[in-house]
C-alpha cells in the first residue's frame, strides 16, 4: 500500500501538485471564477457556484466579526444540505475549523465533544439542540467583518472530525487543507469527476467521508445532489438516480446489502 501511495504522489503533474499547495478557499475561488453560474448544488436546494461563494463570504465575515481571527473549531449542526455547504466554506474562508456534529447523537457525546474541542460557537439551522447555543447564519450578519486578511495555505487546519468512541472516548482528528485538497483530487481522479458530473450524495453529514465527496465534487466544478433518503427511502434510489441523471454515486456497503 505504501509503494502504491508513493507511486501515486510521484506521478502527480506539476498542476496537480500546485493544486494541493494552497488552501481550500483558493481552490474554490478558481472554480467559481471559471463558471459562477454553473450549478453547484442540485435537487431540492439548488445553488450556483456564485451563490455559494457569496453566501459563504457573508458567513466568513460574520465569524471573523464574532470570534476574531485565528483558527478555532466551529460546530456545524444543519438539516439543510445547502446550509451546511455554505457554512463549511464560510468557516474555512474565516480561517476556522469545521467540526460537523450529529444532532441526533446522545447528549453526553455532544457535551464531551464540545468540551474536548473547546468550540465557542455552534452554527446551524435547527430549531433546538440538546447542548450549547445554536447560532444561525442570519445571526452572524450583525457581526460581519472583512475576512480577506485571513492568511490561509495548505498547512492551515480544515476539519475536526471525532471518532465514534466505540473503543473509548471520542477522539478528534484534525486535517490540513492541503490534505483535504489531495483527497479531493484523488477522489475526482478515480471516480472521473469533472464539470459535467452529477454526483449523488447519500452520506450522513456527521461522517468524515461525506466531506471528501463534497470537496471532490465542488472543487471539480461538478453538481452535487443530496438524496432525500427520509422522504424516499433506499428502495427508491434507482428511480431518483435516473430522474436526476446522476453519473457518480458513492455509498456505504451497508446501504447496498
Amino acid at each position: 500500500m505504501a509503494d502504491v501511495f508513493v507511486r501515486q504522489v510521484r506521478s502527480m503533474t506539476p498542476e496537480e501538485v500546485a493544486f494541493c499547495e494552497r488552501s481550500v478557499p483558493a481552490a474554490f475561488a478558481e472554480v467559481v471564477s471559471r463558471d459562477p453560474d454553473g450549478l453547484a448544488l442540485g435537487g431540492e436546494e439548488p445553488a450556483t457556484y456564485g451563490e455559494l461563494d457569496e453566501a459563504s463570504d457573508r458567513i466568513a465575515e460574520g465569524l471573523v466579526g464574532r470570534l476574531g481571527e485565528g483558527p478555532e473549531p466551529v460546530g456545524l449542526m444543519f438539516a439543510s444540505f445547502r446550509g451546511v455547504v455554505e457554512a463549511l466554506f464560510g468557516v474555512l474562508k474565516a480561517g476556522k475549523i469545521g467540526m460537523p456534529l450529529d444532532p441526533h447523537a446522545p447528549e453526553a457525546r455532544l457535551t464531551r465533544v464540545l468540551e474536548d474541542s473547546g468550540a465557542r460557537l455552534l452554527l446551524g439551522d435547527l430549531p433546538t439542540v440538546a447542548v450549547g447555543e445554536l447560532v444561525s447564519p442570519d445571526d452572524l450578519k450583525r457581526t460581519r467583518m472583512a475576512a480577506s486578511s485571513v492568511a490561509l495555505g495548505p498547512d492551515s487546519p480544515s476539519m475536526l472530525i471525532y471518532t465514534s468512541g466505540s473503543t473509548g472516548e471520542p477522539k478528534g482528528v484534525l486535517t490540513r487543507q492541503g490534505t483535504q485538497l489531495h483527497s479531493a483530487l484523488s477522489n475526482a481522479y478515480w471516480a472521473e469527476i469533472g464539470p459535467e458530473s452529477r454526483i449523488g450524495f447519500a452520506w450522513s453529514l456527521s461522517f468524515a467521508a461525506a466531506y471528501m465527496q463534497i470537496f471532490a465534487g465542488l472543487l471539480s466544478g461538478a453538481t452535487v445532489l443530496r438524496y432525500p433518503a427520509e422522504e424516499r427511502g433506499l428502495l427508491d434510489m434507482p428511480t431518483w438516480i435516473t430522474e436526476n441523471s446522476v453519473s457518480v454515486l458513492s455509498l456505504l456497503s451497508s446501504m447496498v446489502k
